[in-house]
């Protein structure tokens, strides 16, 4: 293992990374960013920490849980925290999405926010195993994601995810069939040129239709961070 601390963009604090295995991407960035986090957050497939460490100190945020099944990612989730002082508002848990309903009941968080695999099960399979947890789906299907989302939100809870433009069609017949309705969403380019590789979506839970389709964010003019992306990359 290659365990090196990095700095967190937008923030005070400091984060354990192993770029060997695994270290945070543009898309966390990103979804920390666009995420308007209140009350009780719980980020499933939290990683390293990313999106907890960054959005701690959001005026309406109060606690973060981040859920990392992967052992090895889970425990320097834990150090980051721990190095920070953030362990009294963030809990890292060590365990399977698909047993949180157990755990912390039905209707219990104001907002959940997630990065889940962006590939199917059998579709573009990574050899590395931490990478491929990350990747690509395991037992748990995006469908599964949204609906275990779901069973935690409150009534009118907010829910965040970043996944790939190709998959919308099925995140959005998943949100509305577990009643999350679609609210916002966001496109993002590498450049003006080229084509839409992520998208950030926002909806309610029991919320009314009505989608608001922002104007795409374009992270680089060239080999610089446009504005947009300036914005987002250091919270501002």
């Amino acid at each position: 293992m290659a365990i090196f601390l990095d700095f967190v963009p937008g923030t005070q604090y400091n984060i354990y990374q192993d770029r060997s295995k695994f270290s945070y991407g543009t898309d966390a960035l990103l979804l920390s960013a666009f995420a308007k986090g209140e009350g009780k957050v719980i980020d499933l497939g939290t990683g390293t920490g990313i999106i907890p460490i960054r959005m701690i100190n959001s005026p309406k945020v109060k606690e973060i849980v981040g859920v990392e099944i992967q052992s090895e990612i889970a425990d320097m989730a834990i150090k980051s925290i721990k190095a920070n002082n953030l362990d009294d508002r963030i809990d890292i848990v060590n365990e399977d999405i698909e047993k949180l309903v157990e755990i912390y009941g039905k209707h219990t968080f104001d907002t959940v926010i997630t990065n889940p695999p962006y590939y199917e099960q059998g579709n573009m399979q990574n050899t590395d195993s931490n990478h491929r947890l990350s990747r690509h789906e395991g037992h748990l299907d995006l469908n599964s994601w949204i609906e275990i989302a779901s069973k935690l939100l409150k009534y009118k809870g907010k829910f965040y995810m970043v996944q790939k433009p190709s998959r919308l069609v099925d995140i959005f017949y998943s949100m509305r069939n577990n009643k999350i309705e679609p609210k916002r969403i966001l496109f993002v380019r590498h450049s003006e040129s080229s084509r839409r590789t992520m998208v950030l979506i926002e909806g309610i839970k029991d919320g009314k239709p009505e989608l608001i389709i922002e104007e795409d964010l374009v992270l680089f003019n060239g080999d610089t961070r446009t504005k947009q992306y300036e914005n987002y990359y250091f919270l501002k």
